[in-house]
C-alpha cells in the first residue's frame, strides 16, 4: 500500500525594519541592511517601513529586487505627525505606527534605528511576543556626571526599561564594545550588543586637484572641516580661531568649511566671516558629493572634528583612517576614545581657540594614521552582527 506523507509547511519568519526617518546615516544603513542582510537570511520575509519619500531618496543607491523584501511606505500625512519632533507624544506617534504594522504583517521581529524614540510607548504598544530590537547611538555613561538629577534619573528609567521589559530583545551599542560590557554588568543583562560603526572607503571619481585650483603651495597646511556644519560640530569655535591666528600662521593654513551649514549657525557664520582678514578659507555651503569629499581629504593636511558632544561616534574617523590624515578632537568621550585606540590624530582637553591654534600647529608632527579602524569597522562586520537578530 502506497503512503501518503503529508507536507509540512515551514512558517517564514516575519521582520519589520522599522526606519521612520531616512536622514544622515539612516538611508545608508538601511542600504547595508537590505543588500548585507536580508542576502543573509532569504528564509526570512522582510518589510522595510519607510517614509514614502525614499521612492525619491533611494534612486542615489543601487536596490537589486529580492524576492524575501517588501517596502510598506508611511504616508506624509503620518511623517508630519512626528518628522523634527522629540518627546512622549512622538513616542506614542511612532510606536503607533509601528503597531498597526506589526499587527497587519503579523511580524514577530522588529529592528528599529530610532529606538529611543519608542520609548516609552513601547512598553504598552508592541504585541506581546514581538522582539524589538535597535540602535543606541549617544551613550549616557560619557555624560552621566554633567547631567543634574533629573536628567540621571531619566537614563536609569530608559535603561530599567532596556534591560528589563520583556518587548526588547537586543540593545545594539553603537562603536563601543567597553560600553556594550560595562552596561551588561550595570543593567545584570546580557541584552546590550556592540555593533560597529560601518564605514565604506571613498573612491576616486571625478576628482579635483585643490591645490592647484586655488593656488595653495605644498608647504601650506590644508585644514577641512566638512559633513553637517553646527554649532554642537564646533564650527564656530574653528572660525574663531581662524580670527585669533597670527598672521604668520594665517599665511600657512588653508581652511575648507564644506557641507551646508545648519540653521543655528548660519547668519552668525557669515556675520562672523566679515570681520576676519588676511586668512584663506574656502567655503562649500552646500552637500558635497564623493568625489569632492575624497578630493578633500587627499589634500588635507588635517581633519578638524572639535564637536562639542562626544558620547557618540563620527562616521569623519573612517576617513582619518582611510587617507592617513590625521584629525583634530576632543579627548572626551567616545570620540575622543576612538581617536586614542586607533591613533588618529590630536585629542584637546578643552575645545577652545586658543587649544584649536595650538594643535594646528602639531598638524605635520603627528603619526599619520593606519588603516586599522577601516579594517576592524566594515559593512560586512556590521550585517554579521545585525544578522544575529534574525535568528529563530
Amino acid at each position: 500500500m502506497k503512503h501518503i506523507v503529508p507536507t509540512i509547511m515551514i512558517k517564514r519568519m516575519r521582520a519589520i525594519i522599522f526606519i521612520p526617518e531616512l536622514s544622515g546615516h539612516h538611508l545608508e544603513y538601511m542600504h547595508h541592511i537590505y543588500s548585507g542582510v536580508c542576502n543573509m537570511h532569504d528564509d526570512v520575509d522582510f518589510i522595510f517601513v519607510v517614509p514614502v519619500t525614499f521612492i525619491e531618496k533611494s534612486k542615489v543607491l543601487e536596490w537589486p529586487e529580492r524576492s524575501n523584501v517588501t517596502f510598506d511606505y508611511i504616508k506624509e500625512t503620518e511623517c508630519a505627525q512626528y518628522q523634527d519632533k522629540d518627546g512622549v507624544r512622538v513616542s506614542f506617534i511612532l510606536a503607533s505606527i509601528l503597531r498597526s504594522r506589526i499587527k497587519s504583517h503579523k511580524a514577530e521581529i522588529v529592528y528599529s534605528q530610532h529606538l529611543m524614540k519608542l520609548l516609552p510607548a513601547a512598553l504598552f504598544m508592541i504585541p506581546r511576543g514581538v522582539r524589538l530590537s535597535g540602535i543606541i547611538y549617544k551613550i549616557y555613561l560619557y555624560d552621566w556626571k554633567k547631567k543634574g538629577w533629573f536628567g540621571r534619573l531619566a537614563d536609569v528609567v530608559k535603561y530599567l526599561c532596556f534591560s528589563k521589559a520583556k518587548c526588547f530583545d537586543k540593545i545594539l551599542i553603537l562603536n563601543d564594545f567597553a560600553a556594550a560590557h560595562r552596561m551588561n554588568k550595570l543593567w545584570h543583562t546580557d541584552r546590550f550588543t556592540y555593533l560597529p560603526d560601518p564605514f565604506i572607503p571613498l573612491s576616486g571619481g571625478e576628482q579635483i586637484d585643490l591645490r592647484a585650483k586655488y593656488s595653495i603651495e605644498g608647504s601650506d597646511l590644508i585644514l577641512a572641516h566638512f559633513g553637517s556644519l553646527s554649532l554642537r560640530k564646533g564650527t564656530m569655535t574653528i572660525l574663531d580661531s581662524i580670527a585669533d591666528l597670527p598672521l604668520s600662521e594665517k599665511c600657512r593654513c588653508v581652511f575648507f568649511f564644506a557641507g551646508r551649514l545648519r540653521a543655528d549657525i548660519r547668519e552668525q557664520f557669515y556675520n562672523r566671516l566679515k570681520s576676519i582678514s588676511d586668512a584663506r578659507i574656502v567655503i562649500e555651503d552646500r552637500f558635497c558629493s564623493f568625489d569632492y569629499l575624497y578630493s578633500l581629504c587627499s589634500a588635507a593636511d588635517g581633519i578638524l572634528i572639535p564637536y562639542q558632544e562626544t558620547g557618540q561616534s563620527s562616521g569623519i574617523i573612517g576617513y582619518a583612517s582611510q587617507f592617513g590624515v590625521p584629525v583634530v578632537a576632543p579627548a572626551s568621550g567616545l570620540l575622543g576614545k576612538l581617536v586614542r585606540f586607533y591613533s588618529l590624530g590630536i585629542t584637546l582637553e578643552k575645545i577652545t581657540p586658543d587649544r584649536l591654534i595650538e594643535a594646528y600647529s602639531q598638524i605635520g608632527h603627528v603619526p599619520k594614521p593606519s588603516d586599522r579602524y577601516c579594517q576592524e569597522h566594515t559593512v560586512n562586520a556590521f550585517c554579521a552582527e545585525l544578522s544575529e537578530l534574525f535568528i529563530k
